[in-house]
């Protein structure tokens, strides 16, 4: 009851800033209740959806401001999918017995945990490639490119840490690139405010 009640004053919420707003809370809210249904034991499609879902708060962001299509609301989205989709992955990786007595058909089960891990290093590094392409287009000045880099090199230790089958607690490694995404994200706006 909680969960409807809740979902519904976010819907009209939404509504109140606008009709585009409106459609893609109700689109997410559909989105959400599709995987808790059928969506999360399909695996991957699963992992899809809620780094869709994450990605998509800057799009929101940028719907409640009328500026939706700027290309830097579009990369954060794309990126923070791709850091959600591969923290999904290896989060997986590390339950896979549960992902069993679920009925999940993630990659940790299909290929193995220590497969389902190379897959996320993967997601991870294309994360990192794509973190050039706002300089390279001209979006981000040379100014934001510490945070950036400093987050490309928490990655980097994590998914090495991840990959490495004798490192203890490896949650603690999904939970700093968590953390470093978060730190990254509120040191743009820090620029951004401070800046411009």
């Amino acid at each position: 009851m909680l969960s409807v009640a809740v979902a519904l004053l976010g819907c009209a919420s939404a509504a109140m800033i606008g009709h585009t707003a409106f459609m893609a809370a109700c689109a997410m809210l559909a989105l959400g209740v599709l995987y808790n249904w059928k969506l999360k034991k399909f695996g991957f499609f699963g992992n899809l959806a809620v780094g869709f879902s994450v990605g998509m708060c800057f799009v929101f962001g940028g719907i409640a401001v009328d500026n939706s299509f700027e290309p830097v609301v579009l990369f954060l989205a794309v990126m923070t999918m791709f850091v959600d989709l591969g923290e999904e992955i290896a989060a997986d990786a590390l339950d896979v017995e549960g992902d069993r007595e679920t009925g999940s058909r993630s990659f940790a089960v299909i290929f193995g945990p220590e497969q389902a891990m190379r897959i996320s290093a993967t997601v991870f590094a294309l994360v990192i490639a794509g973190s050039a392409v706002p300089f390279a287009t001209g979006w981000f000045g040379w100014i934001y490119l510490l945070p950036i880099i400093a987050f490309d090199a928490v990655v980097i230790w994590s998914v090495l840490r991840l990959l490495d089958p004798s490192a203890p607690r490896k949650l603690r490694y999904i939970r700093s690139i968590y953390l470093a995404g978060t730190a990254m994200v509120l040191a743009l706006i820090v620029i951004r405010l401070v800046t411009e």
